[in-house]
Formats: C-alpha cells, sequence, structure tokens
C-alpha cells in the first residue's frame, strides 16, 4: 500500500491550459505514460493535472498567493516508494515547469526538505 502522506501537490501559475502543463511534462519526461487527457503516470506516482477552481490572478500575488495559481498537479504513489524518492520527483517536475517560466509552489509534508 502506498504511504499517502508522500502525496504532494504542486501549484503552477502561468500556462495557458491543463493540456499545456500535461505538454511540456510529457515531452520533458518521455518515460511518462499517459492515463487520461489530463494525466499520466511518472515513476511509479499517478500524475493529474487540474484547473483551480479557485484560481484567482488578483490574488495570486498575496503572501499565500500560491492556493489561486491557475493550475494544481497531483502526485500520488501508485505503489511503495520513499520520501527521497518522492523528493526528487518533486524536484524534477518543478525543474521542469520553471524551465517553462512559470511559477510553482510544492505543498506537502516534506516540502521543507525542498
Amino acid at each position: 500500500m502506498p504511504e499517502l502522506t508522500l502525496q504532494f501537490i504542486a501549484m503552477i501559475e502561468g500556462p495557458s491550459s491543463a493540456s499545456a502543463v500535461v505538454a511540456s511534462l510529457k515531452a520533458t519526461f518521455p518515460d511518462a505514460k499517459e492515463v487520461k487527457v489530463h494525466s499520466f503516470d511518472l515513476r511509479q506516482n499517478w500524475i493529474e493535472i487540474w484547473a483551480n477552481r479557485d484560481a484567482d490572478p488578483g490574488k495570486a500575488s498575496d503572501d499565500d498567493g500560491y492556493m489561486f495559481y491557475g493550475f494544481e498537479l497531483q502526485a500520488t504513489p501508485m505503489m511503495s516508494v520513499n520520501e527521497e524518492h518522492q523528493i526528487q520527483l518533486a524536484r524534477d517536475l518543478v525543474a521542469a515547469l520553471e524551465g517553462e517560466g512559470w511559477k510553482v509552489v510544492v505543498c506537502a509534508n516534506f516540502e521543507d526538505k525542498l
């Protein structure tokens, strides 16, 4: 059973659509296996990209502005992984997303180790 405390969310600001996020990540990570239009499997995680229902560009620059970023990436382990594995995955995803010029904030039990 996967360790649910190793799930993480990354809030993303800047892309034009969830499909742009998916396309960018699938191009960066050719080992990603598409599950649905908005999701794929990567490194023993199910990655889903969703539009943030609470998106509000006017609030995105506040102290907790990341909560209002346009998109949310959810990473859920599909099998047993350790914290180091998830930290590296989060770092790699952030690097890929920031490489597109997008803002990214990871929310996780291990965020202080990023």
